[in-house]
């Protein structure tokens, strides 16, 4: 079923709704596992944590940090939220009922993972492998659970436009 999807219609108006909720959901997961981290209590070995008196509270701390690293994690928002969009398009018109959306954002933990590695992958190739294997599992992980929740919000919005355009 491979058909011509107009530009003006509702389909793609509800695959750009989805783009740029998903978009929005990736650039805000880093805040909210922050905020979490800040919230939860901390352990320490001596168990008691200092504050300084008059610091900024953790959530002020946690945003001035989210809003340092935004500059480069804006990219990838964008890039999940054009993925977003494709993968939506193909589903509504009827071609995609796959996961490959998820797959792919494992795949991209994966290369993240390499890219970060891969100064000392270089400097030291014959010790690599072992760092190579778990650190490119966890991105792997990391990369499809976070695919999990992006198809997830894509199809709850998608349902959600279907409904309004009703």
């Amino acid at each position: 079923m491979n058909q011509k999807i107009p530009w003006d219609s509702e389909t793609t108006r509800a695959a750009i709704v989805a783009a740029l909720v998903n978009g929005f959901v990736f650039a805000l997961i880093p805040l909210v596992i922050m905020l979490v981290a800040g919230v939860l209590p901390q352990e320490s070995s001596t168990s008691t944590i200092v504050r300084p008196e008059g610091a900024p509270p953790v959530s002020v701390v946690t945003l001035s940090a989210w809003i340092e690293m935004w500059r480069t994690w804006l990219p990838l928002s964008l890039i999940a939220g054009w993925r977003t969009f494709v993968h939506a398009r193909r589903r509504l018109a009827g071609d995609d009922r796959s996961w490959r959306g998820i797959f792919e954002a494992g795949l991209c933990g994966f290369l993240y993972v390499l890219w970060m590695l891969s100064r000392g992958i270089m400097r030291q190739p014959m010790q690599a492998p072992p760092f190579v294997i778990v650190y490119g599992g966890l991105g792997i992980t990391l990369g499809l659970i976070v695919g999990l929740v992006l198809h997830m919000t894509a199809l709850l919005t998608l349902s959600v436009s279907r409904r309004a355009a009703a």
